[in-house]
């Protein structure tokens, strides 16, 4: 997102507002500095839309659209002790069957290549969730039942699979509209 300047008033004359297309994030903003602060609760991943709007005292404003993609949580603390996993997994989704959404949760021990796809029965690849290095530790991904040109596909069964460096897994799941 721009910047919003107004040369007439100051940040602290400005009225800031927004509205998502779901609550997932908790979105904050500072109305003398126009900070906006977006923050997501840990079982959280997937993708707001956020329209924010700026109006000055004589009802000039502007709207601008933000798309914010959760795709993993990162915490700073003092907690020395680390409980990375040892091995590559892939969990079964969760609900499976499922209607709208499902969680997928897969397990790296180390940083290494990692991509994430669905699959029909045909064997063609629907939608890519995950493609790219990702850190040791348990990720979670949420598939809104879409393709990767971001329309809904039809109920029936599902294969996703894993790619992990040479390592392949995969799972079935059952999406029912």
């Amino acid at each position: 997102m721009g910047a919003s300047d107004d040369p007439e008033y100051p940040d602290s004359l400005l009225t800031f507002g927004y509205s998502a297309d779901n609550d997932s994030l908790l979105v904050t903003i500072d109305t003398a500095s126009g900070v906006m602060t977006l923050k997501s609760d840990l079982a959280y991943l997937g993708t707001v839309e956020l329209i924010v709007t700026v109006s000055d005292p004589r009802a000039a404003s502007a709207t601008d659209t933000v798309t914010v993609t959760v795709d993993s949580h990162v915490s700073v603390g003092d907690n020395t002790e680390t409980n990375l996993p040892n091995r590559f997994s892939l969990e079964q989704n969760y609900p499976n069957p499922f209607n709208s959404s499902t969680l997928i949760q897969f397990d790296i021990p180390q940083y290494c290549q990692v991509e994430l796809s669905i699959y029909n029965l045909l064997g063609q690849r629907v939608r890519t969730l995950v493609e790219g290095q990702r850190p040791a530790g348990s990720h979670r991904v949420i598939w809104d039942g879409r393709n990767n040109g971001g329309l809904p596909v039809a109920t029936g069964i599902y294969l996703y699979r894993l790619q992990v460096d040479d390592q392949i897994k995969t799972k079935k799941m059952l999406l029912l509209k």
